[in-house]
């Protein structure tokens, strides 16, 4: 699965905070001082610096939290933050949505904004194929680390 290019140029190291490109096989993101992060066959990237202190849901958290989704009871959540998307920022080129467990608020936001692309921050493994079947945005981003200056170094200035 390839990654969506768009979306490089808002990534940075997690080691050096120089910004990410794609290696020449696009099976890997490289800074310029040759930290490499590769890129899994199903198309997320593990961003972790270091060993994970919190892994995330385990699957039968995930299987329970799609059961409650599917069921419809947070329809009303996803709605409004599509509303919220449209009106706060009508035109994004990114949405990132971090902690995004299996990606259901994400796809409904990007389904009402469908020029932006999405970048989902997620730690646990599990939930990535429930995410990744549902997404049509592009790089899969797994953060395996709880440190909360991690997503300001990962998500750097474009410019």
């Amino acid at each position: 699965m390839a990654m969506n290019p768009e979306l490089l140029p808002y990534l940075r190291c997690p080691v050096c905070a120089l910004p990410l490109a794609a290696a020449d096989d696009d099976r890997a993101l490289r800074c310029p001082r040759g930290h490499s992060f590769d890129v899994a066959k199903q198309g997320y990237v593990n961003l972790a610096a270091g060993r994970a202190p919190h892994v995330g849901d385990t699957a039968e958290m995930v299987a329970a939290r799609e059961a409650f989704l599917h069921a419809g009871r947070y329809d009303f959540m996803a709605e409004a933050l599509a509303g919220a998307g449209r009106t706060a920022v009508p035109s994004p080129e990114l949405v990132v949505d971090a902690g995004a467990g299996t990606g259901w608020h994400l796809a409904a936001v990007l389904d009402a904004l469908p020029h932006a692309a999405g970048l989902a921050l997620d730690v646990s493994k599990p939930a990535l194929p429930q995410f990744l079947p549902r997404s049509r945005w592009g790089l899969k981003g797994q953060l395996l680390q709880r440190r909360p200056r991690l997503v300001g170094e990962v998500l750097g200035d474009r410019h």
